[in-house]
């Protein structure tokens, strides 16, 4: 992950938990930036586990600003501490803010590497293991940049070990092992500096100390439980495609279609506002519908969904 620490006024103490204190569990600002709408969450991480205090949410607009992240975020983050506070019955002030960019905001790909040992018979060493590490992680690197627009600076935000395996056996650690060919994956993902800038600036504005600059896909990918399989998170804009294998991710795909479309066919087809239509949206999708309302919104929604459907296939074919 990507990282920035800064020297940080919020306040911490016993009476504004920073997880500086005592036992006191770390606190963080966990922020989903959207293609359409902000999340935020207050949350803190211990030796247990993590606990979700507070959130709060807001609209998005099509190109936001940092000085609306910062805005946004404010008031939101704000929205999110009085939840926490009424919930927990103490001050939560996170002095640490976490940013998961979504697949639509970043380049991904993991690509396996193999090396031949001049010396089967010897145990591969720690060292060696880190060396073609390194060498996987450039290799993912190199393919992206090859990818990324002309003229566009882009950094690497997040990095996770794939796969290992010695004479095509998969391992854990291959290190101890005695073998002719070591093979590792890596997977990388890189982002757009300015959405880096962006995101330190907000951190700055809001007097955090740490900034941490992740990927989403990467955390979704964690927990399947399945050895591989295709992750469909549909957003309000976008709907991101995650191969993964292993609870890591292998390959990103983002399509520009999303839960909007199916509010705007409902927008056209009843002439109501987009809330409503998130409301009419749903009441469908919690079955609160009688079955008339419930087969006309179906017909109303059936060629968003089609035409979904048709892009998520033909992506799935490239």
């Amino acid at each position: 992950m990507w990282q920035r620490r800064g020297t940080g006024r919020r306040p911490t103490g016993p009476g504004a938990q920073g997880g500086r204190w005592g036992s006191a569990p770390a606190s963080f600002c966990v922020v989903d930036p959207g293609h359409s709408r902000l999340r935020l969450l207050v949350a803190e991480a211990g030796d247990e586990g993590a606990t979700v205090w507070g959130w709060a949410e807001t609209a998005s607009p099509d190109q936001p600003d940092a000085q609306w992240w910062s805005d946004a975020c404010g008031l939101v983050l704000h929205q999110a501490e009085e939840m926490a506070q009424d919930l927990s019955g103490r001050l939560i002030l996170p002095d640490r803010i976490v940013v998961g960019l979504s697949g639509s905001q970043v380049l991904g790909w993991a690509g396996p590497i193999s090396q031949r040992r001049p010396q089967p018979e010897r145990p591969v060493e720690e060292r060696e293991l880190e060396s073609l590490l390194e060498r996987a992680l450039r290799l993912a690197v190199n393919h992206l940049q090859g990818t990324c627009p002309a003229g566009e600076h882009w950094v690497l935000v997040d990095t996770a070990p794939v796969a290992l395996a010695v004479d095509g056996r998969g391992v854990t650690d291959p290190v101890g092992f005695r073998c002719q060919e070591l093979r590792a994956t890596v997977f990388a993902a890189l982002a757009p500096l300015p959405g880096i800038e962006t995101w330190s600036y907000v951190a700055r504005q809001l007097e955090f100390s740490e900034l941490t600059v992740g990927t989403t896909p990467l955390a979704l990918a964690a927990g399947l439980r399945d050895p591989q399989g295709l992750l469909v998170d549909v957003g309000g804009g976008t709907t991101q495609l995650t191969w993964a294998r292993a609870g890591r991710p292998l390959a990103l795909l983002a399509l520009p279609l999303g839960g909007a479309a199916l509010s705007e066919a409902l927008m056209r087809r009843w002439h109501v506002p987009r809330d409503r239509a998130e409301e009419l949206k749903r009441a469908y999708a919690g079955g609160k519908l009688a079955a008339e309302a419930r087969l006309e919104v179906q017909e109303a929604l059936l060629p968003a969904i089609q035409s979904w459907l048709q892009a998520t296939e033909a992506a799935l074919e490239h």
